[in-house]
């Protein structure tokens, strides 16, 4: 399965969008990922905090403004030009991906109270994937809502994985995060033991800046580079189900000619 990573941005269209999400869509992803900002009136909105300067031109975070204030700004494209677009609203884009499409909600763990009323208004609780670091405090929220909402850990360790045990759950998938293929956390053992599970297992081949590695040097940027087969293809081999990437048409071109049928592999 492919994940866009905030949908797939270019050009005109920025991340977090309803266009973000049709493009990766119309590029073979299987799932977006959207990060979910809160306004300091209460409004959830698709936006990455702490991006406001990069795409809005604005000093202050989205968690200091009103929603109003936050909807007057207009995005700056690829060009450093204006989009004429604002920061959309949650639940407009909730009913823009109903029936078509997972959503992975990313960064939105400190108001799950407030995102899963939106789920429910908009009854998508079938389409939505929660994840958060496997924090208690998280964990014990998240068993106390009606719904038993999907939900993926982000684990780091095999002490991370040991903190989910004993909270009543739905879970679904893992999402590991490492810098070396040494790690225990993606040892054939592990990852074995969570697929027993039935859980699947998802890896970020993201390439988010010169210095942080996520997923060994397995990355989006080799996968290009170099080529599939030492990036995206060494995460296949080591089993992961779903890899979150930036170039969900280049995944979705490797993957059929890995499997050589344009079925939803992976």
């Amino acid at each position: 399965m492919i994940a866009a990573h905030r949908g797939s941005a270019g050009g005109n269209i920025v991340p977090n969008t309803i266009a973000a999400f049709t493009a990766a869509l119309r590029q073979g992803a299987d799932m977006v990922e959207c990060d979910i900002e809160r306004t300091r009136d209460g409004r959830l909105v698709l936006f990455h905090g702490t991006h406001e300067r990069m795409y809005l031109g604005s000093e202050s975070q989205i968690s200091e403004m009103t929603y109003a204030e936050t909807v007057a700004f207009k995005y700056f494209n690829s060009n450093d030009n204006s989009n004429g677009q604002s920061v959309e609203d949650m639940e407009d884009a909730f009913r823009a991906l109903k029936g078509k499409t997972l959503i992975n909600i990313d960064r939105g763990w400190d108001f799950w109270d407030l995102i899963v009323e939106g789920i429910e208004r908009q009854d998508m609780s079938g389409q939505i994937l929660l994840k958060s670091p496997p924090r208690a405090d998280l964990l014990a929220k998240l068993e106390s809502f009606p719904v038993k909402y999907m939900y993926m850990p982000i684990l780091r360790s095999l002490d991370d994985y040991r903190s989910l045990s004993g909270f009543d759950i739905n879970l679904v998938a893992a999402e590991l995060i490492f810098d070396s293929p040494d790690s225990e956390i993606v040892s054939s053992d592990f990852i074995g033991s969570l697929k027993r599970k039935g859980l699947l297992v998802w890896a970020n081949s993201l390439k988010l800046n010169d210095t942080d590695r996520i997923c060994a040097e397995f990355d989006d940027d080799v996968s290009i580079m170099k080529g599939a087969e030492h990036g995206w293809g060494k995460l296949l081999d080591m089993g992961f189900d779903i890899i979150q990437t930036d170039w969900p048409a280049l995944l979705r071109a490797y993957l059929e000619e890995r499997y050589s049928v344009g079925a939803h592999h992976g």
